[in-house]
């Protein structure tokens, strides 16, 4: 009990002094927050009514006009010792602190912002990664998406997305902002800044002959974040020093954030027309990987889009990991946890990861565990293997050997790495399950080609698991596809509307209908150990509703 009072008072206490530390930043530095107003600036006028792409291709066409060129070393210099400058020192963006200096060299005092580096020296952040247009001008130079920052909180954000982090194991400063090894989150007060010069980059350059996404993938950085930073540009609206610093930029290069201006244009335009891919307009935004094998002659049961959710189920206690998370739902959601499930990963080869899961994942006292027939089996005399006695299962195959089943089938991502040795989708079957099964989608049938006592049967189309392990298959393929979904696991065998889009109604179905047990906890906190990270469909099962159909299938 002592202890838990003393967690609980040292989080009260912790809480308490950031709100102290943030509120004496405003006063100190004098930064309001500007109130609500929904009447479009004069300069914008004839732009009164206009959403979606045609607001983005206006705006588009006004941030181009008039724009001045500059090489990067005077515009950088500018930005310290004009734009970003008050009483001969630099504002920096991520450790929201001043640092002294002159003539471009500007140092940090201590380690005023308490990242553990002291002495730091002022660097320019390119809050739009340079690699992603490989350093060409004019974006490497316009200010409005540039910064000053500390050089350790800027090679802490390399070229990661933008998104909240789970883990902050890898950096963190005292203002807010910290950094997993694949995302970095801003501190609160600068999260809208960080979102409007987003949506001004690709507003401005969203057309680039060579593209603005040459070392990032385009859905990893841009389209995964946009509900992020939608939020952001709402709940941190623009203050004094932004828009002074509008002013500034404007003067020196001639155009002008129209995001700061007026932060409801990036509403007004919207999700839809941020994430169209408008160097390829022609192109369909739902086209699906892989190949069609055909129809499946009407034994689909599934709807052929599925139903709008609007589920929220109440989530109570929740593990620490998930605290930033919680209150996400939605395609939001699960783009925060695809940047979870990548958080402390450690790759192995297939072989080793295999090995593992026979030896201490899914063995109990000598034995190992199968999926599809609910069945443990142990070593055969003289050999490694792990073998059925007689028909144990009763499917008509005597002395199977137990062999590794990808609930997602190899053939979908062409046997890649991480994906293949990925213990959170594989598990141990019999090898005769494991091969009727083959890649064939998951499925409800009525008649079957094949079956097992446990329930687990087969038609020769689909595959339909015993209903004791219908949540654990669901719960491997929610994880599956929030972790991979960028990556190409549609290669081969049935398309992404066959294979996943169609059955997701059934997988949260089987997800309720058979919920977590102490099994998949263990599995869970044992995979943690040899392989870094987690399945947060275990941990939270109500996360998986509310994703929703819709979100999982974005």
């Amino acid at each position: 009990m002592k202890i838990l009072l003393f967690g609980l008072m040292a989080a009260t206490s912790f809480a308490s002094s950031y709100k102290v530390r943030l509120q004496n930043f405003r006063n100190t530095y004098k930064i309001e927050k500007l109130g609500e107003n929904t009447l479009i600036p004069e300069r914008y006028k004839n732009l009164q009514g206009v959403k979606g792409e045609e607001l983005l291709k206006q705006l588009h066409e006004l941030t181009g006009k008039n724009y001045k060129s500059f090489d990067y070393r005077s515009a950088k210099k500018h930005m310290y010792d004009v734009v970003d400058n008050k009483n001969k020192k630099v504002f920096t963006l991520y450790s929201n602190k001043y640092a002294n200096g002159s003539n471009g060299q500007y140092n940090e005092s201590g380690d005023a912002n308490g990242d553990g580096k002291r002495r730091d020296f002022v660097n320019c952040e390119h809050t739009w990664p340079q690699s992603g247009f490989r350093k060409a001008l004019p974006m490497r130079s316009d200010i409005h998406h540039l910064y000053p920052t500390f050089s350790r909180a800027n090679s802490m954000r390399g070229h990661m997305p933008f998104g909240y982090v789970g883990n902050a194991k890898r950096y963190s400063n005292n203002l807010g902002s910290k950094a997993s090894d694949i995302m970095f989150e801003p501190a609160d007060v600068v999260k809208g800044n960080v979102a409007r010069a987003q949506f001004y980059f690709y507003t401005r350059y969203y057309d680039y002959k060579a593209g603005i996404f040459q070392n990032n993938d385009r859905d990893e950085y841009w389209t995964n974040q946009i509900d992020t930073l939608l939020k952001w540009n709402r709940e941190d609206p623009p203050d004094e020093w932004e828009i002074s610093r509008n002013n500034h930029i404007e003067k020196y290069q001639g155009n002008r954030n129209p995001f700061i201006d007026h932060y409801q244009f990036a509403d007004l335009i919207g999700r839809s027309a941020f994430v169209k891919d408008q160097s390829n307009s022609g192109s369909s935004d739902n086209n699906d990987s892989g190949n069609d094998n055909g129809s499946d002659n009407g034994e689909d049961q599934t709807p052929d889009q599925p139903p709008v959710d609007d589920s929220t189920s109440p989530i109570g206690d929740i593990d620490a990991r998930y605290e930033a998370v919680k209150n996400l739902k939605g395609k939001e959601l699960f783009s925060a946890l695809h940047r979870l499930t990548g958080e402390n990963y450690k790759g192995s080869g297939y072989s080793h990861s295999k090995a593992f899961m026979y030896s201490d994942i899914d063995n109990t006292d000598g034995k190992v565990r199968t999926l599809y027939s609910s069945m443990y089996f142990a070593k055969g005399n003289n050999t490694k293997r792990y073998l059925e006695t007689k028909d144990a299962n009763g499917d008509g195959t005597s002395g199977d050997f137990v062999n590794c089943e990808h609930t997602w089938p190899q053939s979908m991502f062409n046997k890649s790495r991480p994906m293949v040795s990925d213990i959170h989708h594989l598990y141990p079957t019999l090898s005769k399950p494991n091969g009727m099964r083959g890649r064939n989608p998951f499925g409800e049938i009525n008649g079957s080609k094949y079956s097992t006592s446990a329930g687990s049967k087969s038609n020769g189309k689909r595959f339909e698991p015993a209903d004791e392990a219908k949540g654990n298959v669901a719960r491997a393929q929610f994880y599956f596809y929030t972790r991979y979904h960028n990556k190409n696991i549609f290669s081969s065998g049935f398309s992404k509307s066959q294979y996943w889009t169609k059955n997701l109604p059934m997988f949260l179905k089987w997800h309720k209908e058979d919920p977590v047990d102490e099994w998949e906890k263990t599995r869970n906190n044992r995979i943690e150990k040899f392989q870094g990270n987690r399945n947060p469909f275990i941990d939270v099962p109500e996360f998986a509703d509310r994703i929703g159909a819709n979100g999982f299938s974005r």
